[in-house]
C-alpha cells in the first residue's frame, strides 16, 4: 500500500542491506535516508520475512522519529502480525504529525476490526471522511470500500462508492464497481438516482448509461433497460458489455430475433466467446432454426470440448427436428463427461421412449427424477411413460410417490390418475377423485380429455363435467355484465 513505483536493482538492494547491518552495528557514518528504509523493509516483506521487516521498520523510526511514510510501515506491519494495539499507538504517532494521510484512516480501521470492534471502526471512518476533500477524499472512499469487503459489509461498500461518485461522477474505477455492488446488495432505485443524476450533468458518459441499463434490467424494466443500453452504445459503439446486456434484455422479453441480432454483432467483437456462441445457438433454437443452433453449439464445442451442456443442447436441436439416434449419440457423450444431470437422462429417456425403447426410457427417467426429486417435468414424463404403454397400476403408485415430494398435490398429476382409475376399472375412485380436483381446476380438463377421450363414454362423468362446464359459463357471463356496468359508471361520456 505504501510502496513508490520504483524496483531497486540487485546490486542496490545488497548494497543498502550492507548498509543497514553497519548501521546497526553503528559503522555507517552516513545514515539511511527514508527511501532507503522503504526499500529494505519492501525486500523483507516480499520475501515474507514479516519479523525482519518490522524489526527494520522500528529502527527506520527510532532513526527517523519524524518520517510519517516509515510509522505507516510500521503499522502496517504490526497488524499483521495481530499487534493491534501497538500498531495504533504507532498510528496516533504518525497523526501528530500528518492528520491529513488517508492511509493513517484505513489503517485504523483494519487495526479496530482486528481488534473487533467493527462499530469504532465505523466511527473512525465517518469522523474522519469530512476532513477530507478532492483527489484524498476520493482515494479513501475506494481504500475503505475494500475494507469493508474484507468485512463483508457490502452496503458499506456500497456507500463508499456512491459517496465517490457524488465526489467525482467521472470516476470509472467507482462506476464500473458500483455496477456489481448495485446488484449484489439489490439497491437498484437508490443506483438509478445516482446514475440519472450524473447523466444529466455528463450526458456522454457511457458507463453511467450502461449503469442505469443495469439498474433497469435488475428491477426487470427490460425495455427501458435495452433504451438506456442503447446510449451506451450510441457514445460507444465498441461497449460490448452493452451490446450483451441488450440481448439478455430481449431474451427475457422473448424476442429472440432481436436478441440474436445483438449477439451476432457481438460474437464479431469478441471473436468466438463460448458464452456467446452459446447465446446464439439457444435464440436459433427458440426460432425453431435448429440447424443453426446446431452450428453454433458445434462452433463452441471446437473451443470446449469438455463441455457437456454444449453436447446436450446439439443433442436437444435433433430432438426438436424429431432426429431421436442423433439426439442419443451427443445425450450419451453428455452424460458420459457428467452422470449427475437429471436433464441429461431425462431428455435421453424421451429418445429412447420415442424411438420404442420403453424400458431403457423408463430407467432413465427414474434415475432423472431420482437425481432431482422436486422436478415436476421430469415427474410428468415418468408417469406419462407408464401411462403410455398401458401400466396404470404403476402409474398410480408412481403418482402417490410424486405427490409426496411437493408441498401441495401437482393437479395434473390427480387429472392423470383419474385417468388411470378410470381405465383399471375403478370407476368409483375416478368419478370421487373428479368431483374433488375440477370445480377449482377446469383448466385441466381438455388434457384429461386428450389422453382418456373415452372418459366421457360414462354418463355419470360426463354429468359432472357438463355440469360444472354449465356453472363455468354462467359466471363469466354474469362477471362480463359486472364488468360492463363498472365501465359504463367510470366513462366519462
Amino acid at each position: 500500500m505504501y510502496r513508490n513505483e520504483f524496483e531497486e536493482t540487485p546490486d542496490n538492494i545488497n548494497e543498502l542491506l550492507q548498509r543497514y547491518e553497519n548501521y546497526l552495528i553503528g559503522q555507517e557514518s552516513n545514515g539511511l535516508d527514508e527511501e532507503d528504509f522503504e526499500v529494505i523493509i519492501n525486500y523483507y516483506d516480499d520475501a515474507e520475512d514479516i519479523k525482519k521487516a518490522l524489526e527494520v521498520a522500528e529502527n527506520a523510526s527510532k532513526a527517523l522519529p519524524y518520517a510519517v511514510l516509515l510509522k505507516l510501515k510500521k503499522a502496517d506491519l504490526l497488524i499483521a502480525v495481530n499487534r493491534y494495539n501497538q500498531a495504533l499507538r504507532a498510528l496516533d504517532e504518525a497523526e501528530v504529525l500528518d492528520s491529513l494521510d488517508y492511509n493513517i484512516v484505513l489503517l485504523r480501521m483494519d487495526a479496530y476490526y482486528g481488534l473487533n470492534k467493527q462499530k469504532t471502526a465505523l466511527e473512525v471512518f465517518n469522523n474522519a471522511l469530512p476532513k477530507f476533500i478532492g483527489e484524498d477524499k476520493v482515494e479513501l472512499l475506494l481504500e475503505a470500500s475494500e475494507i469493508f469487503d474484507e468485512q463483508e459489509d457490502f452496503d458499506g461498500v456500497f456507500d463508499c462508492l456512491k459517496f465517490t461518485l457524488q465526489e467525482d461522477p467521472n470516476n470509472e474505477e467507482a462506476l464500473h464497481k458500483i455496477c456489481y455492488w448495485t446488484e449484489y446488495t439489490f439497491r437498484y432505485e437508490e443506483s438509478l438516482i445516482i446514475h440519472q443524476e450524473i447523466t444529466e450533468k455528463y450526458p456522454y458518459n457511457e458507463l453511467a448509461w450502461f449503469n442505469i441499463g443495469c439498474c433497469y434490467q435488475g428491477l426487470k424494466f427490460y425495455e427501458k433497460a435495452i433504451d438506456a443500453y442503447s446510449f451506451a452504445t450510441a457514445i460507444d459503439d465498441d461497449f460490448t458489455f452493452a451490446h450483451r446486456n441488450i440481448a439478455d434484455a430481449y431474451m427475457r422479453l422473448r424476442k429472440y430475433q432481436d436478441a440474436l441480432n445483438c449477439l451476432l454483432l457481438v460474437n464479431t467483437q469478441t471473436n468466438n466467446e463460448v458464452e456467446i456462441l452459446a447465446a446464439i445457438a439457444y435464440c436459433y433454437q427458440k426460432l425453431n432454426d435448429f440447424n443453426n443452433a446446431r452450428k453454433f453449439c458445434k462452433q463452441a464445442l471446437l473451443i470446449n470440448p469438455q463441455d457437456t451442456e454444449l453436447l446436450y443442447k446439439i443433442g436437444c436441436t435433433y430432438m426438436g427436428q424429431n432426429n431421436w439416434s442423433s439426439a442419443l449419440k451427443y445425450l450419451n457423450q453428455a452424460i458420459t463427461f457428467y452422470s449427475q444431470k437429471a436433464t441429461y437422462y431425462n431428455a435421453i429417456g424421451q429418445c429412447n421412449f420415442s424411438l420404442g425403447n420403453y424400458g431403457l426410457a423408463i430407467d432413465n427417467f427414474a434415475e432423472a427424477v431420482r437425481l432431482k426429486p422436486k422436478w415436476k417435468i421430469a415427474w410428468k414424463d415418468f408417469l406419462t411413460a407408464y401411462y403410455e404403454i398401458d401400466e396404470f397400476e404403476m402409474c398410480i403408485t408412481l403418482i402417490k410417490l410424486a405427490q409426496l415430494q411437493f408441498a401441495k398435490p401437482e393437479i395434473s398429476f390427480e387429472f392423470l390418475r383419474v385417468a388411470c382409475l378410470y381405465l383399471t376399472g375403478d370407476i368409483k375412485e375416478s368419478i370421487s377423485l373428479l368431483e374433488t380436483i375440477l370445480p377449482n381446476n377446469q383448466k385441466h380438463l381438455s388434457k384429461l380429455l386428450k389422453i382418456c377421450p373415452e372418459i366421457l363414454e360414462n354418463n355419470s362423468i360426463l354429468h359432472i363435467i357438463n355440469s360444472h362446464v354449465k356453472q363455468k359459463r354462467i359466471k363469466n357471463k354474469q362477471s362480463k355484465k359486472n364488468n360492463n356496468r363498472d365501465d359504463n359508471f367510470d366513462r366519462p361520456f
